[in-house]
C-alpha cells in the first residue's frame, strides 16, 4: 500500500514495503513533476529508513 501526501513545497512521502527497484520506478515516474522526494521504506512495521532524492530541474 502506498500512502502519499503533497505539501506546498511539492514534497512527497511514500511509505512502501518494497525493494530498491520499485523505489527507482516510482522516482522515474514522478521526477518530472516533483523536485524533492522523500522515501520511507520499511523491512518491518517498526523500522524505517529514509531516502532523500533531490532532482535537478
Amino acid at each position: 500500500m502506498i500512502k502519499e501526501r503533497l505539501s506546498s513545497r511539492v514534497n512527497i512521502w511514500i511509505k512502501v514495503k518494497a525493494d530498491d527497484l520499485l523505489i527507482k520506478t516510482i522516482l522515474e515516474r514522478r521526477k518530472s513533476l516533483l523536485k524533492n522526494i522523500y522515501y520511507l521504506q520499511t523491512d518491518t512495521n517498526e523500522t524505517y529508513k529514509e531516502y532523500l532524492m533531490c532532482n535537478k530541474s
